[in-house]
C-alpha cells in the first residue's frame, strides 16, 4: 500500500508545469533537516483508490502529477503511476526521490502500457538526499538534481539536468528548500 498525507497544486515543484503533488509517506531516507518529517511516518490514506478521483477534480488545470517521495511499496507506487499514465496520457509524471542516482531507481524502466510507444513512465525525476549543508534544489550548491527525460532512446532516459531552472530569480526564494 502506498500512503499519502495530503496533496496540493503548485507552480514551483516542476518548472514550467502546473503540478498536482501527492505527499507520499513512509519515506525510507530519513534526511537530516527534512522539511516534512511527518512524511517519514507510517501515516495517511491509501493512495490507490483516491488518485484518479483527485486528478479528475483538478485535471483541467494541471499538466503534471508529482509523487513527493516513493514510500515503501514500489509495486503500489508503480500501479499509481501506470493508472495516471493510462487514464491521463497527456499528463506528465514526476517523482521526487532521495535516491542518489537515476540508474538506482526502478522508475525509469517503467513504460506506458496501453500505447504503441516506448516512453519512460516518469518525465521528471528529482534525485538526491537532502543535505542541510548544501540546501535544496533552489541552492546552486545542492547535491540534488531535477532530471527531465528528453527521449533519444531507451538507454538514455533522463539526460537533461534542469536543476538550474530553480536558481532563476523568483522561482524558489528559500535557500534551504528541502522538498
Amino acid at each position: 500500500m502506498i500512503k499519502y498525507l495530503g496533496y496540493t497544486v503548485t507552480f514551483q515543484e516542476i518548472p514550467d508545469e502546473v503540478t498536482l503533488c501527492f505527499n507520499i509517506t513512509n519515506c525510507p531516507h530519513r534526511c537530516i533537516g527534512c522539511h516534512s518529517p511527518e512524511l517519514q511516518q507510517d501515516v495517511g490514506k491509501d493512495l490507490e483508490p483516491d488518485i484518479l478521483p483527485i486528478i479528475n477534480k483538478y485535471y483541467d488545470g494541471i499538466t503534471c502529477v508529482c509523487f513527493m517521495g516513493e514510500g515503501n511499496d514500489l509495486d503500489a507506487l508503480l500501479r499509481c503511476m501506470y493508472s495516471v499514465s493510462n487514464n491521463y496520457p497527456d499528463l506528465k509524471i514526476a517523482l521526487y526521490t532521495g535516491l542518489d542516482n537515476a540508474l538506482d531507481t526502478q522508475y525509469v524502466t517503467g513504460h506506458h502500457t496501453d500505447r504503441d510507444i516506448h516512453e519512460p513512465l516518469v518525465s521528471y525525476l528529482k534525485i538526491g538526499k537532502y543535505d542541510p549543508d548544501k540546501g535544496g534544489l533552489s541552492n546552486p550548491s545542492t547535491n540534488q538534481r531535477l532530471l527531465y527525460h528528453d527521449y533519444i532512446g531507451l538507454e538514455n532516459f533522463f539526460d537533461k539536468d534542469i536543476t538550474s531552472k530553480f536558481w532563476q530569480k523568483g522561482f524558489h526564494n528559500d535557500k534551504k528548500d528541502t522538498v
